[in-house]
């Protein structure tokens, strides 16, 4: 399970600004965060990196949507706790209107 935090962590680093890279990444981090025991601290952790991950690479507004509304089995705060990171918010990517669940 640490490995793949590793793994989303060097995604996050790899897709930030490169909208190549990040098409090829947005399956695995989507699969990633649908599959996470979050009946485990492990699990809560790596939903979390996948949220880290999906604010980090090039914005798809589907993957943005899915961190921000988990489904269930999935972490139900998932918003990043009022951090931004440079390549979080595209505006010009995001429909209008579209805010972190937790306001931010």
């Amino acid at each position: 399970m640490r490995a793949q935090i590793k793994l989303l962590k060097t995604l996050a680093l790899l897709g930030a600004g490169n909208k190549a890279a990040s098409e090829n990444m947005y399956a695995v981090v989507g699969d990633a965060m649908r599959r996470a025991n979050t009946g485990h601290t492990i699990g809560n952790a790596i939903v979390y990196e996948c949220v880290r991950t999906i604010a980090a690479i090039f914005p798809n507004p589907a993957l943005l949507q899915s961190g921000a509304h988990p489904s269930p089995g999935t972490a139900r705060r998932s918003c990043l706790s009022g951090q931004r990171s440079a390549g979080a918010l595209h505006a010009d990517s995001l429909e209008a209107g579209w805010r972190w669940p937790c306001g931010v």
